[in-house]
């Protein structure tokens, strides 16, 4: 997955999926994934974000799910932290307009993989 700022955000709508970080890759420490935005669609009652992370094995890691309203990296806020969990998720209902996913720390438990589904 390209890394945060190399590419515009990707729009997701109700029922899209997409990989934040995919488990082959090698992203070291204070990695951050690309930027998602929350597309127009879902009507009055919009679909929640749902942040999957999995790891091979019991990871010595801390993964980071970060909102904004504008894509501009000191806007983010983190929403939720992951700290040294095999299998873990996150649904944010929030009214937020992006979403990143930062990878803080990392030193064991094979390369995460973090899906974001809406």
């Amino acid at each position: 997955m390209p890394l945060y700022g190399s590419l515009g955000p990707t729009a997701l709508i109700p029922g899209d999926r997409l990989a934040m970080f995919n488990g082959s890759e090698t992203p070291g420490a204070n990695t951050r994934s690309i930027a998602i935005a929350r597309a127009t669609g879902g009507g009055l009652n919009p679909a929640p974000m749902v942040f999957t992370i999995d790891f091979a094995t019991a990871p010595t890691a801390v993964v980071q799910i970060c909102a904004a309203n504008q894509d501009v990296a000191a806007d983010y806020q983190v929403l939720y932290t992951s700290t040294n969990t095999q299998h873990d998720y996150y649904s944010d209902q929030g009214i937020f307009e992006f979403y990143t996913v930062n990878l803080s720390t990392y030193s064991a438990g094979g390369m995460p993989t973090v899906i974001v589904q809406r």
